[in-house]
């Protein structure tokens, strides 16, 4: 069944004319707000974390969206959690209970961060709101590839949607540390960063 989430329906919602990047996300009252990065950045963690806090998990490795309407909207994707063992032990220090549901209908897309573990890093947590040349080179590689070599038409589609995508939401890159002890900070901020974008969209 997992496989089944992870594999099997992102391909069918990508037929339909949806994109799927590999990223969790979390419910915001502003939005949804989506963390995408490499193996190992902290997608799942972070969103687990934040969930801990109140916040609704709505997506773990796989967030689907779609561009038809004049916001770009989240579509509901079955998942289940997953965690590295380190990283669900530090969680499960916290007593809150994680609130695991699909993504409501019609949610919108409204931030993405790009996240990176950086062990350089000798201060705190590092936001950057990127240009949108910057954002789309930065997004992309997360991107679930789902077209053969020679289907130009699916490659050409998928590109638009993720020029669409950084047109109309904001990404910020967050460099941090690789410590789970400072992760609080890091989740402060972020909701900082979450309610100052629904602040100036008032």
């Amino acid at each position: 069944m997992d496989g089944f989430e992870r594999t099997v329906l992102p391909i069918v919602l990508h037929a339909s004319g949806c994109q799927v990047l590999h990223a969790s996300a979390v419910l915001f009252p502003a939005g949804v707000v989506g963390f995408c990065g490499y193996g190992g950045a902290g997608k799942s963690t972070t969103a687990h974390a934040l969930s801990k806090r109140g916040l609704q998990l709505i997506a773990d490795d796989a967030l689907a969206f779609s561009n038809d309407t004049d916001a770009t909207e989240v579509v509901p994707l079955p998942f289940r959690a997953r965690l590295r063992a380190t990283d669900a032990a530090w969680l499960e220090k916290r007593r809150a209970s994680v609130r695991l549901e699909l993504a409501p209908h019609g949610a919108k897309l409204v931030l993405v961060f790009v996240l990176c573990r950086d062990a350089r890093l000798r201060s705190g947590p590092r936001f950057t709101r990127l240009s949108k040349a910057d954002a789309f080179r930065a997004i992309v590689p997360h991107a679930f590839r789902m077209t053969s070599r020679g289907d130009v038409d699916s490659k050409r589609a998928m590109m638009a949607s993720y020029l669409d995508l950084v047109d109309r939401v904001p990404i910020v890159s967050l460099r941090f540390r690789a410590d789970l002890d400072h992760l609080p900070t890091q989740l402060d901020l972020i909701q900082e960063q979450v309610e100052a974008l629904s602040t100036r969209t008032k």
